[in-house]
């Protein structure tokens, strides 16, 4: 009897010797972790979003005019805390170069989208890609196809480097669900990004860069169009004045730029994100779609789970850019 009680005392203490070793383990693991993650953040521009959940917002189904929402859940990575700016798509074209890489002529930047009808804006086709004015500003006139291959250029620079932090990442565009996430900043019911439902603060400045129509500057102008039996019908439509964007503004005449303001520009949110709401509307993992709104759009493009749509994976436009996140894979 006695010696069965020593046996399972031996048993006890070896087992609670196991189980002390492997949480230290698991400790020290874990301080190895966030070591690497604080050395990382220090280093670099990236910011930490840690995993979770928040309610996502559905389109109506067939047939219905109701709304849906759904508990998206989302896994930890981090991101760039700003867009991808001339100064580091540059560093992209001039690797190309000096490796006299064939892609080069295949990823410049649409230098065109600049041009528009009853408007001047040949000094931004010129210089704003190459001017060192605008290094700090976002990238634009990129396709998605260009910015998969600069994700996966900077992927290949870094996992080459010797200095690495982690042995190997994925540098990629964010999924919807990732951007929409980290646009929150932690804040579940968050309707903007920097929390609020308003767009300017209480001495009246624009909290992102967008645009602004006054209430005077609305007019309502009459279409016709067929109906079906091939009869002219009229409709009424809303438009506002070229005119009258930035009059009626307080504070600031407008929001900090006539186009694009720097990458780092107002505040950021909660996660430490600038510009996730404005400025450039950004390119997401899935085809066709960005989020966040532009510099030429109204506000409500701004709010976090209002998205936008492309065509093609070679379309560029002005207002679009795109930031990145990293996914540690080693």
């Amino acid at each position: 009897m006695f010696r069965k009680l020593f046996l399972l005392f031996i048993l006890a203490a070896c087992t609670l010797t196991v189980q002390a070793k492997t949480s230290k383990m698991q400790l020290d693991s874990a301080k190895m972790v966030e070591k690497q993650r604080k050395k990382f953040i220090k280093q670099t521009d990236f910011v930490y979003i840690p995993k979770g959940s928040f309610r996502k917002g559905l389109p109506p189904t067939k047939g219905s005019t109701e709304s849906r929402e759904e508990v998206v859940s989302v896994d930890e990575f981090y991101m760039i805390n700003r867009e991808i700016t001339n100064i580091d798509y540059l560093e992209f074209l001039y690797w190309l170069k000096t490796q006299k890489d064939e892609r080069l002529a295949n990823m410049l930047p649409d230098t065109m989208v600049w041009r528009s009808k009853l408007a001047y804006n040949e000094p931004y086709v010129e210089y704003y890609l190459r001017h060192p004015a605008y290094r700090n500003y976002p990238i634009v006139g990129v396709s998605y196809n260009q910015a998969i291959a600069f994700c996966d250029w900077l992927s290949d620079r870094y996992n080459e480097r010797p200095d690495k932090i982690y042995n190997k990442v994925r540098f990629r565009l964010p999924t919807e669900k990732e951007w929409e996430y980290a646009a929150r900043g932690g804040l579940e019911l968050s309707l903007y990004p920097w929390g609020g439902p308003y767009v300017r603060n209480a001495k009246g400045d624009f909290l992102a860069n967008c645009q602004y129509f006054g209430e005077s500057g609305i007019c309502r102008d009459t279409l016709y169009t067929k109906n079906e039996k091939g009869e002219f019908e009229p409709i009424s439509i809303y438009r506002v004045s070229p005119s009258s964007y930035y009059m009626g503004v307080p504070g600031q005449l407008n929001d900090n730029g006539d186009v694009t303001a720097p990458a780092i520009s107002y505040a950021p949110n909660a996660y430490g994100l600038y510009n996730m709401a404005g400025n450039v509307a950004e390119m997401v993992m899935e085809e066709g779609v960005s989020c966040g709104g532009s510099w030429m759009d109204p506000a409500y493009y701004m709010q976090n789970h209002v998205r936008q749509y492309y065509k093609g994976k070679n379309s560029s436009s002005s207002k679009r850019g795109f930031r990145i996140v990293m996914e540690v894979i080693d």
